[in-house]
């Protein structure tokens, strides 16, 4: 009996020492399972570029959550640029459009006196159609008219001076506007521009930037014509 009951003992301590050695190999065999069938997230890289061509690199696991089922999205961030020089505008450092010769530019201060203004438009054309005279030499159509002040066919009852061109080449006007004290011109190559007497200088300026009558002149008939007036 004393023999059996140790034998019994025993077949119980190693059952339940095998029991517990079960227990502990069914724990580590059921972590190394569940390991084996846990997705382990991968790491996926994307690239931000903001506007100042600065390249980021942000780093961001997938399948990450934001707790509602739902994946996040990553915010982009980005710089802001500050431009030297402020407003971008002018190429050459101003706030607008606008160059400095514009700025600079003025309207001349015309002659009031109408006496003076018709002496000095009747002046100029006498000199227009003397520098002009040798051009009828070296051109095949070139033709001047001179019309004096009060005629029926002039406009404002001011003088004109014109030019007549081969035709589809146009004609060249100087007309004198008494009433307005001011000297209208035409061509073709120029178009329709007013003029006033210059307080100043005392000759026919453009009445919104001041430019030169006679430069003008000179410009569209040797671009037109062979020779050139003589001034």
């Amino acid at each position: 009996v004393r023999i059996t009951d140790l034998l019994c003992d025993k077949f119980k301590k190693t059952t339940q020492i095998d029991s517990i050695v079960m227990r502990r190999a069914a724990t580590i065999l059921a972590t190394k399972h569940k390991k084996s069938v846990v997705r382990i997230p991968t790491v996926c890289s994307q690239i931000l570029f903001s506007s100042s061509s600065t390249t980021h690199v942000q780093l961001l696991p997938d399948g990450f959550s934001n707790g509602k089922g739902t994946s996040r999205s990553l915010a982009t961030r980005r710089r802001r640029s500050r431009s030297m020089g402020g407003t971008v505008g002018n190429p050459l450092g101003g706030a607008d459009h606008v160059y400095e010769d514009e700025r600079n530019v003025k309207a001349p201060n015309a002659v009031l006196d109408q006496n003076l203004f018709l002496a000095a438009a009747e002046a100029f054309l006498d000199k227009v159609e003397v520098a002009i005279k040798p051009m009828q030499e070296c051109n095949d159509v070139f033709v001047i008219t001179r019309v004096s002040k009060g005629h029926p066919t002039t406009e404002a009852n001011g003088g004109r001076l014109t030019i007549d061109l081969k035709p589809g080449d146009g004609s060249y006007i100087l007309q004198v506007d008494e009433d307005d004290k001011t000297l209208k011109f035409s061509s073709p190559m120029s178009g329709n521009y007013t003029y006033v007497l210059g307080s100043k200088t005392h000759e026919f300026v453009g009445m919104d930037d001041g430019h030169i009558l006679e430069g003008m002149i000179v410009r569209g008939l040797i671009q037109q014509c062979n020779g050139m007036p003589k001034f």
